[in-house]
């Protein structure tokens, strides 16, 4: 539906997942990823939230992250 909302046209969409948590758990798998991408996401994978991410210990997986940020 359209609204206007303070001189600007609104669109209220549903959208298909409402986190990036949802979309990964139930897409991630449908996802052309290569090979051996593929098949570790297909044996199971666990996805880090907030300060999860700062409790891991592996200094390769820190760094790498470390240059996205």
């Amino acid at each position: 539906s359209f609204t206007i909302k303070d001189g600007f046209y609104v669109a209220e969409i549903p959208r298909k997942h409402i986190s990036a948590r949802e979309l990964l758990e139930k897409e991630l798998a449908n996802c052309s990823l290569g090979k051996h991408i593929s098949k570790s996401v297909k044996e199971g994978f666990e996805i880090l939230e907030g300060e999860q991410v700062l409790e891991l210990k592996e200094d390769g997986f820190r760094s790498f992250l470390n240059g996205w940020l």
